[in-house]
């Protein structure tokens, strides 16, 4: 159906394809001849904000990973991440309160996740700068490992893992009608099978990664995109109590979203006026008791 958004991401693992639900807290894992069996996790923390999802494969299994949505309003409490592993055979491990920034990809080592933001496009110390990773193995572990040069991707295409990190600075790149974008080297280093050293040298151990081999080795591990899938297990998100000051913050940033309605503009010379796109008399009305509140917005519209 054109236009519709896919809920769902697939991953296949041996001869297990995991279907990850990308709203509610559940999974299907299909296998040739077998019913289908259905996981879920709707007790799992992952803080009081909205969360965005990434599904990643592993050749453990599939990872989810929760972290919260950027918030606007200033007073909307910090959020916290999550993520899952879902193994072929339904067995899950969780990680709650993980400090997850980026999620670097996925290894058969587990899950790298990075604390820090990515370096600016144009900051030319930040490539060779130490990263220091995190990593979530399936066995409910974490390590830390340090990466003398900052990574861009953990990869694992089921016959090598390995680190895609930044080799260098980043190249300035004049763009023909103006404008600058930069070009960055990545070098591959390949990790071993079994225990992560604790640090990494990118200095030494890498070999040139150019594009065609990334995009060979993302497609590798990227999950796919389910349009069709009718099944709905019936699972959602467990509610959890919050204090009345969460919920009028809640409430409050919803109200935030729309507060441009009720501005009005200046002008250079001080005077103000209405909105310059002509709508006027807007308001937002709260209506309803928590969970199932409900913020109204009306206004008077030009037409």
């Amino acid at each position: 159906m054109t236009g519709q958004r896919a809920r769902w991401r697939e991953v296949v693992v041996e001869d297990v394809a995991i279907l990850v639900d990308l709203v509610d807290p559940v999974a299907i894992l299909r296998r040739p001849g077998v019913v289908d069996l259905v996981v879920s996790w709707p007790d799992l923390d992952v803080g009081l904000r909205a969360t965005s999802v990434t599904v990643l494969r592993a050749p453990t299994g599939a990872w989810a990973l929760y972290r919260p949505v950027e918030a606007e309003y200033p007073d909307t409490p910090l959020g916290s991440s999550a993520a899952i592993h879902i193994a072929p055979d339904g067995t899950l491990t969780r990680f709650t309160g993980i400090d997850a920034v980026r999620g670097m990809g996925t290894t058969r080592h587990g899950l790298w996740i990075s604390g820090s933001p990515a370096a600016a496009p144009h900051d030319a110390a930040a490539g060779s700068a130490n990263d220091e990773l995190v990593v979530l193995s399936a066995d409910g572990t974490r390590r830390s490992v340090i990466v003398t040069h900052q990574s861009a991707f953990a990869v694992d295409d089921g016959e090598l893992a390995a680190l895609i990190v930044y080799a260098s600075a980043p190249q300035p790149v004049t763009l023909v009608g103006g404008g600058t974008r930069y070009s960055h080297n990545l070098n591959e280093i390949a990790l071993p099978a079994g225990d992560l050293p604790p640090k990494v040298d990118a200095e030494h151990d890498g070999l040139p990664c150019d594009d065609g081999r990334l995009r060979e080795i993302l497609r590798a591990i990227a999950a796919r995109e389910v349009l069709d899938e009718a099944v709905d297990p019936g699972v959602r998100w467990n509610l959890v109590s919050i204090s009345d000051a969460d919920r009028q913050v809640a409430v409050a940033a919803v109200q935030h979203e729309f507060a441009h309605l009720t501005d009005y503009w200046r002008s250079q010379d001080g005077s103000t006026g209405p909105l310059s796109h002509g709508m006027s008399d807007a308001k937002t009305v709260v209506a309803g008791e928590w969970p199932d509140t409900r913020v109204g917005v009306s206004l008077r519209h030009p037409h």
